[in-house]
């Protein structure tokens, strides 16, 4: 007996769904949180385990922060901004050569497409030339000399 691709789809979704649901319980209990519906739920966080993001120091929040920003930060972006003033440049002349780009492929399709018109006219020339000094004229078909 086979099974259905319907069926196939309809367990593929039931499984990750599955998956999904005791991933979200594991999380919840290692955070701390409460998962029934009918209890209160937990929802805060412990201070302690929260890095600050300007001192890096544990139990700090970057609001209530009172120390300067880290100082290796600051010079990370003060050695950043010649960096970035440099790679506004190169994407400013990335963007320029790739319109060039664009624009020599145009041209070269368009000359590609010419010079396939060209081949097929002369062909047709030849053809309709070879086929003109064949032509009957006045009843007798003439023939070339030797």
């Amino acid at each position: 007996k086979q099974i259905d691709v319907d069926d196939l789809k309809e367990m593929d979704l039931r499984w990750q769904m599955a998956m999904l649901t005791m991933r979200a319980r594991r999380f919840l209990q290692n955070t701390g949180r409460n998962l029934s519906a009918n209890g209160p739920t937990s929802m805060g966080f412990y201070m302690s385990k929260v890095e600050c993001y300007n001192c890096h120091r544990k139990g700090d929040f970057a609001k209530e922060c009172r120390s300067s920003k880290d100082p290796r930060r600051v010079s990370y972006q003060a050695e950043e901004e010649p960096a970035n003033f440099a790679l506004m440049d190169f994407q400013a002349h990335l963007l320029i050569m790739r319109q060039k780009l664009d624009k020599a492929e145009k041209d070269r399709d368009d000359l590609k497409l010419k010079l396939e018109k060209f081949k097929t006219s002369s062909k047709n020339l030849t053809e309709l030339l070879a086929r003109d000094k064949f032509q009957p004229s006045g009843g007798y078909h003439a023939v070339p000399p030797p």
